[in-house]
């Protein structure tokens, strides 16, 4: 299977200077939705969470979360022109590393698995689209947010606005869901 992050971590190590590395705080969105997309992204470490906002009722929709190790590629080439759709925006502090649309044509020209890269990340972005769609086809929540920390255990590391943004459904749903969880298993949790 075509790993799209381990292949942009290779052309992350064989031209460095050619990205530039940045330290995000928490809460920053770097990436920000209209205009066109001029850049691409590795994440080193840290979280991050793609969404929209619809404007008529001024409330965010998680798409999707990103973990450390991970490829974010909303540029992808002179050929085409990607309008910028989501917000990217870190949930913890974070270690990334950019690079321009300009660099990453000096590489394209060199190295034809970037355009292979685009291609499978195309099907990655689908299959995470598809995936979220058929968590929220789920009727329960109940049954929805298990299913979701089935595919994701590392939703129990984030704010329970962004789980339930992300699984939509209410904040206080998600809460009812973990607290029946609590009583029932009688376990602890880290609430964030």
């Amino acid at each position: 299977m075509f790993d799209v992050n381990a292949e942009i971590k290779k052309i992350l190590d064989a031209y460095p200077d050619l990205w530039k590395k940045k330290s995000l705080k928490k809460d920053t969105i770097f990436h920000s939705a209209g205009g066109f997309a001029n850049e691409n992204y590795y994440l080193e470490t840290g979280m991050m969470k793609i969404f929209v906002v619809n404007n008529d009722i001024s409330e965010e929709s998680i798409v999707a979360f990103v973990k450390d190790g991970t490829a974010l590629l909303p540029y992808k080439g002179n050929h085409t022109q990607t309008p910028k759709m989501f917000n990217i925006q870190t949930i913890t502090d974070a270690v990334m590393h950019s690079i321009s649309k300009d660099n990453w044509e000096i590489i394209r020209k060199e190295k034809q698995i970037l355009d292979e890269i685009i291609h499978y990340d195309s099907i990655r972005v689908s299959n995470i689209m598809g995936e979220l769609a058929l968590i929220k086809s789920i009727s329960d929540a109940k049954k929805r947010y298990e299913k979701a920390l089935q595919k994701h255990p590392f939703l129990n590391q984030i704010k329970y606005e962004d789980v339930a943004s992300y699984l939509g459904i209410t904040t206080r749903t998600l809460i009812n869901i973990k607290t029946n969880q609590i009583k029932k298993n009688k376990i602890s949790i880290k609430i964030v």
